[in-house]
């Protein structure tokens, strides 16, 4: 199994956790040689794609241990991030280590090592949470790397040895991130200190030089001349013929009159199909009979039809160019290119992807048209607006944008034509975001991020800007009034409270004392001024506060009928506590005739 690294520290807790008895889940203190450094990244976007990364370690016993961290919002640790095991005791193994990588509540990729200590060595567990892995699903014993499930067991002695900094292991592909919003590893390979990710021009060589997560993107090994099968397997040019990259194997095209007889690749096409021992085609040898050839028609007895005699083969020199305007006149064959004879005179036609670009006959088609300064043809410069071009396909393409841009049309004439906007995380998926949470996004925001900042909560998919205002003493539709634009205090019970879990509604409400729907106070004592409708989501024991309006009574009742039994509570001068079930109940406030034409303020806390 291969393990990766990337570029930025973070200690996952100075805390000690007993595992079973046995194990030590902490930080080291730079003396304990028998440990493992367990070093976690990814190349998933963060916060975008990945917001938190959960570690978990099992001890013999199948006791697990999890530390969770949440990524990318503000004081959050970065990536990676690296934590010290050590044994509690005499035994060295086994040791369970399993890294999830999550968005949101949803596990999207995990690894997973089995592996022990070595009595008075510090080792290094390298754990990469990859892209490639996020759709794998590995059986029992088994666990995804680079995309392809292997065992989760690791000899401790094949793991790197730990020097004290964070290193990668000889051969490791270098998996620096870059600032921010991940960008996923570096174009470097090495064994030295991690670095961070330079965006380039995007080549065939095994790297992210681009830095957009995806490795040599815009190559075909199935057809590129240039990479065929791997990259930098060059098709070379063979004589009379023109090379292609089909399947990922290299493979000739003869030039005309020419055919490979022999399957040599190197030689090319090395038998004239004009010459009677392969007359028309390989191995058609013209006999006694018929002993010169004519490669429009084969075997023939002599030459007719404006043909000529040239070493035994009838031909027209006004086109053949191995006897273009006279017998023995061959015309020359440049590099990348096809020779012709067109009126007994010689010349060439450059192969697919290549040009005679500095117009001379003798170094042929010497330049590929799939560069920067010649692309598609001889001249053409690929730029883009607003970054840089990218010509390895012969077309030219957006490579890579400038900061603060991005090509969300696709179309390379217009460059990176729009600007990266911010977006916004949305916990509570109601297509708003929270404002104090953003994170630069391209042309369309990651799964759980839009592109708005207007939720005022966004942990309650009904809050929002967009969302009808509710009798709940909530600001539901975010313009900073709660309940505006509804009756609260009428005698109807028509227009009801919704109280939640945890709700806590403080000085929110304030209603004129003459609320009846009499147009005047009652009188009565026991028989309330105010009725207000509640729905109590859950069982909960709630706190009622009346201030101002003078010394309230406050009773709740299960009808909205006046003088109804109470329901069990307290009844005190200003508050009043009732534990309920969930439903809906009626709150009684009842001032007296002296007072009740003065405003008060009603609270509710769901204790």
């Amino acid at each position: 199994m291969a393990f990766r690294s990337a570029g930025r520290r973070w200690l996952l807790s100075c805390s000690c956790l007993l595992l079973a008895g046995s194990w030590l889940l902490g930080c080291s203190d730079g003396e304990t040689l028998t440990e493992l450094v367990v070093v976690v990244d990814t190349d998933f976007d963060v916060p975008m794609e990945l917001d938190g990364i959960t570690l978990s370690v099992e001890g013999p016993s199948g006791m697990v241990y999890p530390v969770s961290t949440t990524l990318g919002a503000e004081g959050a640790p970065t990536l990676p991030l690296f934590t010290f095991l050590e044994p509690a005791g005499e035994s060295l193994g086994p040791v369970v280590i399993t890294a999830t990588g999550r968005l949101g509540e949803a596990d999207l990729v995990a690894q997973q090592v089995r592996t022990s200590f070595i009595r008075g060595e510090s080792r290094t567990v390298y754990m990469y949470l990859l892209r490639s892995c996020g759709d794998v699903t590995c059986g029992s014993e088994m666990t995804c790397d680079d995309g392809e499930c292997q065992s989760v067991d690791v000899p401790a002695t094949s793991l790197p040895l730990w020097t004290g900094s964070l290193e990668e292991p000889d051969g490791a592909i270098d998996g620096g991130m870059d600032g921010g919003v991940d960008g996923g590893p570096d174009s470097a390979t090495d064994s030295g200190p991690v670095d961070s990710c330079v965006p380039a021009t995007e080549t065939c060589n095994g790297s992210d030089d681009d830095c957009d997560g995806m490795t040599d993107e815009g190559f075909d090994l199935m057809t590129d001349s240039a990479n065929c099968g791997a990259c930098g397997t060059i098709c070379g040019d063979q004589p009379r013929s023109s090379a292609a990259c089909t399947a990922g194997a290299c493979t000739l095209t003869c030039d005309p009159g020419f055919g490979d007889c022999d399957s040599d690749y190197d030689s090319g096409c090395e038998a004239d199909l004009s010459a009677p021992s392969n007359c028309g085609s390989c191995g058609s040898a013209c006999g006694s009979s018929a002993p010169l050839c004519d490669s429009t028609t084969g075997c023939v007895s002599g030459c007719s039809g404006g043909t000529v005699l040239c070493s035994m083969a009838c031909v027209d020199t006004d086109t053949d160019i191995n006897n273009c305007g006279g017998c023995g006149t061959i015309c020359p064959d440049p590099s990348r290119s096809a020779p012709s004879c067109t009126t007994g005179a010689c010349g060439f036609s450059c192969d697919v992807g290549f040009g005679n670009c500095d117009g001379a006959d003798g170094t042929g088609c010497e330049q590929r048209l799939n560069t920067l300064e010649h692309c598609a043809a001889c001249g053409s410069p690929c730029t883009v607006m607003g970054g840089s071009g990218d010509c390895a396909t012969g077309t030219c393409e957006v490579g890579t944008c400038n900061p603060g841009f991005a090509d969300c049309d696709g179309v390379a004439a217009n460059g990176c034509e729009a600007p990266e906007r911010t977006a916004y995380r949305d916990v509570d998926g109601d297509g708003y975001g929270d404002p104090s949470i953003p994170a630069t996004a391209g042309c369309a925001p990651m799964p759980g991020w839009v592109f708005d900042d207007t939720d005022c909560d966004d942990s309650r998919a009904s809050q929002n800007p967009g969302a009808g205002e509710v009798c709940n003493l909530r600001d539901d539709d975010c313009d900073g009034i709660a309940d505006d634009g509804l009756t609260r205090c009428a005698e109807t019970c028509a227009t009801p409270m919704v109280v939640e879990e945890d709700a806590v509604f403080l000085n929110m409400v304030t209603c004129p004392a003459d609320n009846n729907g009499e147009g005047a106070c009652d009188d009565q004592p026991g028989e309330p001024d105010h009725v207000y409708t509640l729905v109590i989501t859950a069982p909960a024991t709630l706190e009622f506060v009346v201030r101002g309006g003078g010394p309230p009574t406050v009773w709740i009742e299960s009808t909205c009928n006046r003088g109804a039994p109470p329901i069990s509570c307290e009844y005190r001068r200003d508050i009043s506590s009732a534990t309920l079930d969930a439903g809906t109940y009626y709150l009684h406030v009842e001032f007296g005739h002296s007072s009740c034409t003065r405003e008060y303020d009603l609270s509710i806390e769901w204790l």
